[in-house]
């Protein structure tokens, strides 16, 4: 709570970059999201607000920096169990798409290109995990999201990483019991093996 107030305090002064520093505490903010306090949830959510906020109103060369710092982080917090946190992070996703890009050109286009080709399979794994959510903001959110990177992957044309997206579309395929039940098979497999041998079984 009182991390909460300083990080909002802060964001009041424009001489104090605070979206610069993003990544050193972004996580522990979303993962406030699901503190059994209601006021840190309140509190955690409204900071997370402002931040997205500032990270829009960047330019857009910036802007493109701290995604590219954060992305990770927050397609991680896709994953999360707590709903509100599967939720917010999708909204920043949404954001990080939509940022304009209209009239940058040359060498500034050419590196938003780059960036969002190498972000675009850590984007569709977290966007395809949420689209079956069993609550419906977060499963209409997810779709979307979907829809943006479609938009999104026209506009990269040959910069698309096609391997590495058929690999995750691959996977989301997979139905999430028959992965754990394979997990564990090869697990079992691999104690018996070492019985086997004489091994330790791990």
């Amino acid at each position: 709570q009182l991390v909460l107030a300083w990080i909002t305090l802060l964001l009041q002064f424009p001489e104090v970059d605070m979206v610069r520093h993003l990544p050193q505490f972004l996580e522990r903010l979303f993962d406030m999201l699901g503190d059994q306090s209601r006021d840190i949830r309140h509190n955690a959510d409204a900071c997370l607000d402002k931040l997205l906020s500032a990270v829009k109103s960047n330019p857009i060369g910036n802007a493109l920096q701290i995604v590219t710092d954060t992305v990770g982080i927050v397609v991680k917090c896709c994953f999360s169990p707590e709903q509100n946190c599967r939720l917010t992070a999708l909204c920043w996703l949404h954001e990080f798409v939509h940022l304009p890009t209209s009239g940058e050109g040359g060498s500034e286009l050419a590196r938003w290109k780059a960036a969002w080709a190498n972000h675009m399979p850590h984007l569709l794994g977290g966007v395809l995990h949420c689209i079956d959510d069993n609550e419906e903001e977060i499963a209409r959110m997810a779709v979307e999201m979907h829809n943006g990177l479609l938009e999104m992957a026209c506009s990269l044309g040959d910069d698309l990483p096609v391997d590495k997206l058929l690999d995750k579309l691959l996977v989301s395929l997979r139905p999430r019991e028959s992965n754990n039940v394979s997990l564990n098979r090869n697990e079992g497999r691999s104690s018996d093996t070492q019985r086997a041998s004489g091994g330790p079984a791990v």
